[in-house]
């Protein structure tokens, strides 16, 4: 994708020059949503954790929650 909005950003028409720019703005949007909603997720299930009986680990495969491996 930065591939992409680079050789969008660097061409000499102005309309795509200005469509890598709205690219890489909803990009950046999109970014900054998903770790925002990792941190919700995250706090929401530390939250839970603190007062559950089972590890955190185990407490994530019970709700069925899919992360890879350290992510939480």
């Amino acid at each position: 994708m930065k591939t992409q909005v680079a050789t969008l950003e660097a061409s000499d028409n102005g309309a795509i020059a200005v469509e890598g720019k709205k690219a890489a703005a909803m990009e950046e949007n999109v970014s900054k949503l998903l770790t925002n909603r990792k941190r919700i997720a995250t706090n929401m299930l530390n939250a839970i954790s603190e007062s559950s009986f089972l590890k955190k680990s185990d407490l994530v495969e019970s709700i069925g929650v899919e992360l890879y491996p350290g992510e939480w």
